[in-house]
């Protein structure tokens, strides 16, 4: 029982972070990456402007097509060459938002850094 109410706690603060931060959507859905031009966001990507992160870029956000205002996961995103690991939140994202297809993905490897 107090494994469920840890992880319950966990994803409360965890929404409670969300929600009292201001969302600023940066790449539109359908839009490429900036550096690398064959990876298309296949939804709102953005940052939450009042968070602080190791790069100084706020903690970053993917909003997908669900009108859900709750962290539906949380992705680790690791750069070898940078040696950096990111963490980004998925809100409102359904299975659909993310299907990967050869001509239009965005990379499992470089998502959305």
């Amino acid at each position: 029982m107090a494994d469920f109410e840890n992880n319950a706690f966990f994803w409360q603060k965890i929404d409670t972070l969300y929600l009292s931060s201001k969302l600023e959507i940066i790449r539109e859905k359908g839009s490429k990456h900036p550096e690398f031009g064959n990876l298309v966001y296949p939804v709102e990507y953005g940052r939450l402007k009042d968070t602080s992160t190791s790069d100084n870029e706020g903690i970053m956000v993917f909003k997908g097509s669900e009108k859900s205002s709750s962290v539906s996961a949380i992705i680790i995103a690791a750069d070898i060459l940078k040696k950096d690991l990111q963490a980004k939140l998925l809100i409102g994202c359904s299975k659909d938002d993310f299907t990967f297809s050869k001509s239009n993905r965005l990379s499992k490897d470089n998502f959305g850094t």
